[in-house]
């Protein structure tokens, strides 16, 4: 197999023993201008390796590899990894998959239909699950050396040391909590299999000498239906004295008898009292099983639905920190809307639709004003849609209205909304009703939208265009609008 790798801001290290698997690296390329790789390319030379330079990442499927490594800049990984599955390529990328939850939807939605269509696979580099005190307590767990979980609580410590500008700011560092914690996560979810369905978070920057909005404390706290918790902390405060860069601690408490790891050793308190436990050698490396996952003899552990979901948790627990609320981290429904607005005059009388798809059921959404314009019907209808939902929903909205969509996807409202809805231009924001009620309704569903162009012979969005003409011409327009 051949293998190429995008950046060195991350865990590249992760497949130092690519050779072993039978995978050459045969090219190293920045992910992002002025990102050096020179450390990277002479650290798999000397492991027997022979990569080229290549100055631009998108010329890297031209050398027809198998695999694209992929750890440059946080913002930059998730675009990088759909570019190369988009190309037939796997993908072994650095955690979080993706920097916010929009990103995520977008990630799955391309490794699905790239795995559908040319078998790609993904996995995420969460190698700290494959050191040998995670392993150990794995297979006590596994074995019911304490019997039912109750609760769970893992600790992240690293030396803050000199970081590099991208950790100044939430633009191009995802969090501490996303970049992290998310280890934590890993570890309560992949060794000790919880499962949870909320979750609270804290978080600080003081004290972080300089590094801009980087947070140095964290917590997060998270709860299972059936009252099982867990508790993730993580901290840039190591002192530089410390021996180590990190200090990795994992607490878990059963019915039968308490785990602690703490300094790679570990610990059983049960009824026999407390003892160290030899550890356990792991099996295959992450990388390793990545490849035995290619190449159809295995499954790799931290594949794509686990990583994603490890990603998914984090970023909802980021999210909770930011907004000082408590997150359901149950997975939201997922339903598809189509969505049309029709004014004629503009202003004039207008009509609006929205067709709502769920599980191979269909619900039509109808109405319109006798003065309006085209713009507030376009968006109408898609507050129509999200207000009938009963529940908190993952909402693909199909538009053919680039004022709604360009608003979102630029960023436009949530500027309108920090400068108390006025443009750019100093102007005021028109129809800030609607405005205010469609942002309100995207707080509470996790909403994407996708630009489909009108009158173009897609079934729902000509659908939707007659009924919304139909309403406006039931309230005096004309038949043409």
């Amino acid at each position: 197999m051949r293998a190429v790798i995008v950046g060195a801001q991350g865990h590249y290290e992760y497949a130092f023993d690519a050779l072993e698997c039978g995978v050459d690296i045969i090219a190293v390329a920045p992910g992002t201008e002025g990102e050096d790789c020179s450390r990277c390319i002479d650290k798999f030379r000397e492991l027997g390796h022979s990569p080229e330079y290549v100055k631009d990442y998108t010329e890297l499927p031209g050398l027809s590899p198998d695999i694209a490594i992929i750890n440059t800049v946080f913002d930059k990984n998730c675009e990088i990894a759909m570019f190369f599955m988009n190309k037939g390529v796997s993908v072994f990328c650095e955690k979080p998959c993706a920097f916010n939850l929009k990103e995520l939807k977008k990630l799955e939605e391309t490794y699905t239909e790239a795995h559908k269509k040319s078998g790609v696979c993904y996995a995420g580099m969460f190698g700290l699950s494959y050191v040998g005190w995670a392993e150990t307590v794995r297979q006590l767990i596994s074995d019911g050396a304490i019997g039912e979980i109750r609760l769970a609580e893992a600790q992240k410590s690293y030396k803050l040391g000199k970081r590099e500008p991208f950790y100044k700011s939430r633009e191009t560092y995802p969090g501490t909590i996303a970049w992290t914690s998310i280890h934590g996560f890993d570890w309560l979810m992949g060794i000790c299999g919880l499962n949870f369905d909320k979750v609270y978070s804290v978080q600080n920057s003081d004290c972080n000498k300089g590094n801009g909005t980087m947070e140095m404390t964290c917590s997060s706290t998270l709860v299972s239906k059936d009252g099982v918790i867990g508790i993730v902390t993580s901290d840039y405060f190591r002192p530089d004295s410390a021996p180590t860069h990190g200090d990795d601690r994992l607490r878990v408490v059963g019915t039968k008898g308490i785990i602690e790891s703490r300094d790679g050793r570990v610990f059983i308190t049960d009824g026999d009292g407390e003892r160290e436990v030899e550890i356990r050698t792991p099996g295959k490396s992450l990388f390793a099983e990545f490849v035995s996952e290619i190449r159809g003899t295995g499954k790799c552990r931290r594949g794509a639905e686990y990583s994603f979901e490890v990603t998914r948790v984090a970023l909802l627990a980021r999210e909770s920190a930011d907004k000082n609320t408590e997150e359901s981290l149950v997975r939201s429904k997922t339903v598809e809307m189509y969505t049309d607005g029709a004014c004629s005059g503009n202003p004039g009388p207008g009509g609006y639709a929205c067709i709502i798809l769920y599980k191979g059921r269909t619900k039509i959404l109808r109405g319109g004003e006798e003065e309006t314009t085209n713009n507030r019907m376009e968006m109408s209808a898609v507050i129509s849609g999200l207000q009938a939902l009963n529940e908190r929903c993952s909402v693909l909205i199909h538009s053919d209205s680039k004022y709604i969509i360009d608003s979102i996807e630029k960023g436009w409202l949530e500027g309108w909304i920090r400068n108390n809805w006025v443009k750019s231009d100093k102007k005021p924001v028109l129809n800030v009703d609607l405005w205010q009620k469609l942002a309100e309704l995207m707080e509470k569903h996790e909403v994407t939208f996708e630009w489909v162009k009108g009158h173009a012979g897609d079934k729902y969005n000509e659908m939707c265009d007659s009924i919304a003409v139909e309403e406006s011409v039931l309230r005096g327009g004309q038949q043409n609008s």
